[in-house]
């Protein structure tokens, strides 16, 4: 954890199936922070960081339950159906008429809090870096590439996490096993086999939406197509040859890659440098949870 120790990192999971694994075991840690924010003699920085933790898995379920609920509520006008008991307080559904404005706000705000970030990073590094036009093209690019692949992934982890949530409720355990760190290729079986759950609830969970809603799909489009795409996506990000052009051309790399790239360098084979105890010799904050460390930029 410390900065000043250079040289070491942890290796990104080898496969999006090898990313999850990593997920369960850190959902079920986070998770058991919670018994820890009332606990006493706890800074409440600290309590936010265990509740943050914990919601970035606990949101998952929020986030499956508002589309089941929405979908249910679509359905329940279109068909004249009453899902809920509160039909007095049912307003109109603005996927029958012509207007859209009711909806504008909610996307209008969802699309700021994740993608105003990822342009402001953009433009950081942009200013920085003064890169020349082919840079600045590929991180463009790159840039672009990234948001539509976590747009894609998003809903896939979504899935797994309310599937990690609700085992993890009903007694289930899972085993603390190293990752194998091998760039080996999923192949087209393991791929459809392990998704097909998920693909196969989207399928028909967009069907039915479909039928009844054609207008209210194409709101759903953006999470439906990466489960139903799920298996082909997890093949096609562990083909050793994609990864190869990628890192050729500087497309979708970071310093770190391009670093052991341009020393022909595996880092899992590069050895420990011994650490400079000059540098890293910082005093520890007291050991009491009342006081937060001081931190400062200079």
């Amino acid at each position: 954890m410390l900065p000043h120790l250079k040289g070491s990192y942890e290796m990104i999971p080898e496969d999006i199936f090898a990313y999850v694994r990593r997920e369960r075991r850190w959902a079920q840690g986070s998770l058991q922070h919670l018994r820890l924010i009332r606990s006493k003699d706890l800074h409440i920085m600290n309590r936010i960081h265990f509740l943050m933790g914990a919601m970035g898995y606990l949101s998952s379920v929020l986030w499956i339950s508002l589309l089941v609920s929405s979908t249910a509520y679509i359905l329940s006008l279109e068909t004249g159906k009453t899902f809920f008991f509160l039909e007095p307080y049912f307003l109109w559904s603005a996927f029958s008429g012509n207007s859209w404005s009711p909806l504008l706000s909610p996307l209008l705000i969802t699309g700021f809090v994740l993608l105003v970030p990822k342009a402001l990073s953009f433009i950081l590094v942009a200013i920085q870096s003064k890169k020349r036009p082919v840079q600045f093209s590929l991180l463009a690019l790159s840039t672009l590439s990234e948001t539509i692949f976590a747009i894609l992934l998003a809903p896939i982890l979504m899935f797994y996490h309310t599937s990690f949530i609700f085992g993890f409720l009903s007694g289930g355990k899972i085993k603390w096993n190293p990752s194998d760190e091998k760039d080996t290729a999923v192949c087209w079986k393991t791929s459809f086999s392990n998704t097909a759950f998920i693909t196969i609830s989207c399928i028909a969970w967009s069907s039915l939406i479909l039928w009844y809603s054609p207008i209210f799909l194409l709101w759903m489009l953006p999470v439906f197509v990466g489960p139903i795409l799920a298996g082909p996506i997890i093949f096609l990000t562990t083909k050793t040859g994609f990864s190869g052009w990628t890192n050729s051309l500087k497309f979708l790399t970071t310093p770190r890659i391009i670093f052991f790239d341009n020393r022909n360098r595996d880092p899992r084979k590069t050895k420990p440098s011994t650490p400079k105890w000059i540098e890293a010799a910082i005093e520890p904050p007291p050991e009491n949870p009342r006081v937060m460390p001081t931190q400062t930029f200079l």
